[in-house]
């Protein structure tokens, strides 16, 4: 007979899959919950729990999480970024030229610092370039990003994720390029097929720049000497509950000021230029104001006034499932939104009641306060900023060697076993708060709680499941499906079932799951985990075939007017490769 310990875990493994899988609920609610139930239900005690939110790896990729608000200020990675998209234009050579020097770029940086951010900075500068064909560049980019992210231990938090679960079940940590001799290999790989096949299954859809968004959308309206407008209050004058307009600015012409966003009790003056967003189709509705006149040519032009931003909804944001109006938006990061939009499709009507979803792409009209540094570290949980606003200063020449350096000694000391790669990053986390190189609101801001508590309660899932045999028996199941005919084909299935959960969820939350049917189905068969350990981490982040399963996928997929099929024609060829090419080397490099 089933005991009780056992149904609980069985449930809340298949309740997690079921949940991220089908519902928009978040990572961090999902594994809070798994871990309250385990410990109410008996399942695993307070001392078994509480051990797994203190994990070796958890903790470092904590400190890097935190010791990469530094790095992504080091000014030679803002340099290199725009040199290679400054030559991967139409007349330096073709586009498959273009896309093998800015994955190159993308790769190696990424296999040692935060892709999001790697992707961030170079989807920026291709941006502003309106005469490249911006819609083969950005999802190449993302591809780029995540096979790159796969040379070494820290080029991705998956593998970071894999390894606090090894540490866990007592087995040796993987090192920092024990991922190297496979990781390579599939990223020049993939990065040729990238090159190939960008230009013949990637169609060049226009990308419109921040000025051609702000002329489709925006409306500005003049009031005239004499008008009824003239002395009375925006509440009074009826401009904020408009159909399918919205009032984002007002730039009062005698001081030049800018008022956005716009304040209800805001009084209007003659020759008040009103910045309107919303439904092109609704333009008519200014003719039933007196006075009201729309405003030619360029004599106001709206980069002269708030500036905007372009900014993408972040998979882990707070504001996935509510409208802009339920999550008070303008009064809570300062900032008008003047157009969302999702994919290649661009949302219409009331913006204020669209209910945002994660990858939304929205260009923001903003206030002083949004771009300050207390307020960009808190943004950075809720969307990601392409343009506009800049993000951080650069740090100086000289600042940015010291801090690379640091860095290198770190690595070095801990590939040489001198001290452990937590320490050193410490340390020189510590040297850059001494320094003020980073100031503790921006890591404040950057504290992945998020991931704490995901890593935390999936670690005490993996315990328990092993606890009660649930990891035996799936090892079983997987063992039976491939009828005994090997390691390797258990290894396939390993990697194959992985995947399809990363595609289905996330990266991290797919390999949290997999990870005790892997070493469950390695101790099963009598044979070393560590090839199963590698098929696990190559098959979590082999996410190429969706917008949702890896973060910088979603980064693109708005901002590049991108369609579900487009991953679908470029992610199935590049995933062959990949899946070839890392499945062929983990048994040579680890062996069985």
């Amino acid at each position: 007979m089933l005991s009780f310990d056992f149904l609980v875990v069985t449930f809340l493994f298949v309740a997690v899959v079921v949940v991220l899988a089908v519902t928009r609920l978040r990572p961090i609610a999902v594994f809070a919950m798994v871990a309250f139930v385990l410990y109410a239900s008996g399942v695993l005690t307070l001392d078994g729990l509480s051990h797994n939110y203190v994990n070796p790896s958890l903790l470092t990729l904590i400190g890097l999480v935190l010791l990469s608000v530094v790095l992504e200020k080091i000014s030679f990675v803002s340099d290199l970024s725009r040199r290679s998209v400054t030559q991967n234009d139409g007349a330096s050579g073709s586009v498959s030229r273009g896309v093998f020097r800015l994955g190159l770029v993308a790769g190696v940086i990424s296999s040692f610092l935060n892709n999001t951010a790697v992707v961030a900075t170079l989807m920026g500068g291709l941006r502003r370039q309106p005469h490249l064909p911006v819609s083969r560049y950005l999802l190449p980019l993302s591809y780029a990003s995540i096979a790159g992210g796969m040379m070494t231990l820290v080029g991705t938090s998956t593998n970071l994720i894999v390894n606090s679960f090894v540490e866990e079940a007592g087995e040796t940590p993987l090192g920092f390029f024990d991922f190297t001799l496979i990781g390579a290999p599939v990223f020049l790989a993939t990065l040729v097929v990238i090159s190939l096949l960008s230009h013949r299954f990637l169609s060049d859809r226009q990308v419109a720049t921040d000025a051609q968004e702000r002329r489709e959308y925006l409306f500005e309206q003049t009031v005239m000497p004499g008008s009824q407008l003239i002395g009375k209050t925006i509440q009074d004058n009826g401009l904020r509950q408009l159909e399918n307009m919205f009032l984002v600015e007002v730039v009062r012409e005698q001081s030049s000021k800018t008022y956005a966003p716009v304040a209800p009790d805001l009084i209007i003056n003659a020759g008040d230029v009103l910045v309107f967003s919303g439904d092109p189709a609704y333009e008519h509705i200014f003719q039933q104001f007196d006075g009201l006149v729309a405003l030619g040519g360029d004599k106001h032009s709206h980069g002269d006034g708030a500036p905007l931003a372009e900014v993408i909804i972040s998979p882990t944001s707070s504001m996935i499932g509510y409208s802009l109006k339920a999550c008070e938006f303008r009064s809570r990061f300062d900032a008008a939104v003047i157009a969302i939009r999702r994919g290649s499709r661009n949302i219409r009507g009331k913006l204020g009641d669209h209910v945002l979803q994660a990858g939304d792409c929205l260009l923001l009209t903003t206030g002083p306060k949004f771009g300050n540094k207390g307020a960009e570290s808190s943004n950075r949980r809720d969307f990601i900023t392409v343009s506009g606003i800049e993000r951080r200063q650069p740090l100086s020449t000289y600042a940015s060697g010291m801090v690379m350096g640091g860095f290198v000694l770190a690595i070095g000391l801990s590939v040489a076993g001198v001290i452990p790669l937590l320490k050193g990053v410490l340390l020189l986390l510590g040297a850059c708060l001494a320094f003020s190189l980073v100031t503790i609101e921006e890591l404040k801001g950057r504290f992945p709680f998020e991931l704490i508590v995901v890593i935390g309660g999936a670690l005490g899932l993996s315990q328990a499941m092993f606890q009660v045999g649930l990891a035996e028996m799936l090892a079983g199941a997987v063992n039976f499906a491939v009828g005994g005919m090997g390691p390797f084909a258990a290894l396939i299935a390993v990697y194959v079932v992985t995947w399809l959960v990363t595609e289905l969820v996330t990266n991290n939350a797919a390999a949290a799951l997999m990870f005790p049917i892997a070493y469950a189905t390695a101790e099963a068969l009598g044979v070393s985990p560590y090839p199963f350990f590698m098929a696990l981490a190559f098959g979590a982040s082999a996410s190429f075939m969706s917008p949702y399963g890896y973060q910088t996928n979603l980064m693109v997929y708005s901002a590049g007017n991108y369609q579900l099929s487009d991953y679908l024609k470029a992610g199935f060829p590049l995933l062959l490769v990949y899946s070839v090419v890392a499945l062929s080397l983990i048994p040579i490099v680890f062996p069985f």
